[in-house]
């Protein structure tokens, strides 16, 4: 078995007297589709946001393919964020926002061209280079944005609900997309999502958290199956019965 490429070695984030986040640890292995289930306000967007650097740690240590990543800064870290609000630079073209990484990391002017064409390529908007964010749909736009955050090769991609704000149809072409980029780049997923029919389709391993802690990490099989050993992952898995899966039974099997 594969060492971790992620270690979240007993962190917490305090803001003032509020615990965000309590004491979590996890190992997520290469090429894992890891995700974090959840209510609003338990902690999963703060642990994503840490990982990437946007959120110091009060407490802990977080290490990512063997390096510890305390005193790294968000654009030095091998890790990328898609957001739920596509957060696309409106003033730029799709070209422009794709190639923004590349052009900060001062990556040679004859290297962007090509690269910004793979990528666009990659997700499948060809074509689409002139044109801006108000003239693209909700779904083009988050193409936009993961071709963006893979430009820098990342090898850990973190997934902040980033088909919430989408039409079912759509939520479906962008996660199926993501599985397809997963497999063939040979990507680890940290994926955040209310969504448990989606986690249970697609994802290998899910820890499910409440008031900032982790109180179980099962594989996914166990949502299926509804093998879950604490109360309060079994409360939430009953409340989610009966939870609109038309999303879901689109989507490629994780297998």
């Amino acid at each position: 078995m594969s060492a971790p490429i992620v270690r979240i070695e007993d962190v917490t984030k305090r803001f003032r007297e509020v615990v965000a986040v309590d004491r979590v640890s996890l190992a997520i292995r290469p090429n894992e589709f890891f995700a974090l289930l959840g209510p609003s306000g338990c902690g999963k967007t703060t642990l994503l946001r840490m990982l990437a650097g946007f959120e110091p740690l009060s407490a802990g240590r977080i290490v990512i393919d063997g390096e510890d990543m305390a005193g790294v800064v968000p654009n030095r870290r091998p890790v990328n964020m898609v957001f739920q609000s596509y957060a696309v630079f409106p003033h730029m073209t799709v070209a422009e926002n794709v190639a923004y990484g590349l052009k900060v990391s001062r990556v040679p002017r004859p290297q962007i061209g090509p690269r910004v064409a793979g990528a666009l390529a990659m997700v499948r908007l060809e074509g689409f280079e002139g044109r801006r964010p108000e003239q693209l749909s909700g779904g083009q736009r988050q193409r936009v944005a993961i071709a963006r955050a893979l430009m820098l090769e990342p090898e850990v991609l973190l997934l902040d609900e980033p088909t919430s704000s989408l039409d079912v149809s759509v939520q479906a072409e962008i996660l199926n997309l993501l599985v397809q980029l997963r497999l063939a780049r040979g990507l680890t997923y940290l994926f955040v999502s209310h969504n448990l029919a989606v986690i249970g389709h697609m994802c290998s391993q899910v820890a499910i958290m409440k008031a900032g802690a982790i109180v179980e990490q099962v594989p996914t099989a166990a949502l299926r199956s509804g093998a879950l050993a604490d109360p309060y992952s079994r409360q939430l898995l009953k409340s989610s019965e009966g939870y609109d899966r038309a999303t879901a039974a689109a989507l490629v099997s994780y297998d």
